[in-house]
């Protein structure tokens, strides 16, 4: 099995793993490690950052990346609040799962961007696959549900936990958990009242903080540019269909760039992509290597000069400098 469909079948499993890439004399050589092995000087730095790391010398490389199972937001009851959250997480690419009793405001109609599940919070809740890579937003609505919601979620380790409700009601809910047995470390974790505060006050506004707050979160938490599920599952299927592409991953930058290290796109063979380096004449430079790269089979680096007296020929946005990685992958040919 190649070492990206191991990586895939792991974050599948909810197990976050680091990838560690190393050329020496152009060999290419991949590695899979895990918390709690001895790890070479660049995975343990990007353990430690969690951040994509890069070191070169000469022509020897080594890539060293921590990958997490997926995000996802977790929206619990159907309401305004919720309607709002579902529309902004979908804008900045947040995958969205709806669980809500009432089937008027548990559908595809309401949700046509989320998964919804029509069933009480318990029942549902017992049946998906929370993991530290879960955002909560429990905004049912009753105190009834919400307590009972919490009770089940604080005892997780989710890397968000949020509930929407005044001041007043959230005293009295911390209250009747702590007499339920929730410890005080545990209601640490919960953000309520929920959201930046930015003086909202109608319900898109409120969804407005709390995504935000989401946001700071997740980058406080996943501080790199996190993998994009599309271009995962693509590379997955290249395996079962016998196809080969080319992986461009940026894997260091100076000065002002579209994006940063651990961003990453498909390229195919007819010129389409899956995913986005940045966008504009740079990364239509960085496909026309990636053919090279294809046809070759060998994994090259390419540096693409976007400082303003290089970008202005070319027609580039002005910006810094990006350093890629061209990796063939899928079935290739041996």
């Amino acid at each position: 099995m190649d070492k990206y469909q191991e990586l895939i079948t792991h974050l599948k499993k909810d197990q976050p793993v680091l990838l560690v890439t190393k050329s020496k004399e152009k060999k290419v050589k991949h590695e899979l490690m895990f918390p709690g092995q001895n790890m070479p000087e660049a995975a343990q730095k990007a353990w430690k950052k969690k951040e994509l790391v890069w070191q070169e010398e000469q022509e020897n490389w080594v890539k060293a990346e921590v990958f997490y199972p997926p995000v996802m937001l977790y929206l619990l009851g159907g309401g305004h609040i919720s309607h709002s959250l579902a529309q902004m997480a979908d804008l900045i690419g947040l995958p969205v799962v709806v669980i809500e009793d009432r089937p008027e405001f548990a559908n595809e109609v309401r949700f046509p961007n989320a998964e919804v599940i029509c069933q009480d919070f318990l029942t549902a809740l017992s049946s998906i696959r929370l993991n530290p890579s879960s955002f909560v937003v429990v905004a049912t609505r009753g105190h009834r549900y919400d307590q009972e919601c919490l009770e089940f979620l604080l005892k997780k380790k989710l890397s968000y936990i949020g509930m929407v409700g005044s001041k007043r009601r959230v005293r009295g809910l911390k209250k009747n958990l702590e007499e339920m047995g929730i410890t005080s470390e545990q209601l640490e974790n919960l953000h309520s009242p929920i959201g930046l505060d930015i003086k909202a006050k109608s319900p898109t506004e409120i969804a407005v903080s709390i995504i935000a707050e989401i946001i700071q979160e997740k980058r406080t938490i996943f501080p790199a540019e996190e993998a994009d599920l599309e271009v995962f599952k693509k590379i997955e299927a290249l395996y079962h269909t016998g196809e080969k592409a080319v992986l461009a991953t940026i894997v260091q930058t100076k000065g002002s760039s579209p994006r940063k290290a651990g961003a990453r796109m498909l390229v195919f063979p007819d010129g389409k992509v899956i995913g986005t380096i940045g966008g504009g004449c740079g990364e239509a430079e960085v496909k026309r290597q990636a053919l090279n790269v294809y046809y070759d089979g060998i994994a090259a680096i390419y540096q693409l000069d976007m400082t303003a007296e290089a970008a202005a020929e070319d027609g580039m946005a002005c910006g810094g400098i990006m350093k890629v990685l061209l990796e063939p992958v899928g079935v290739l040919e041996k």
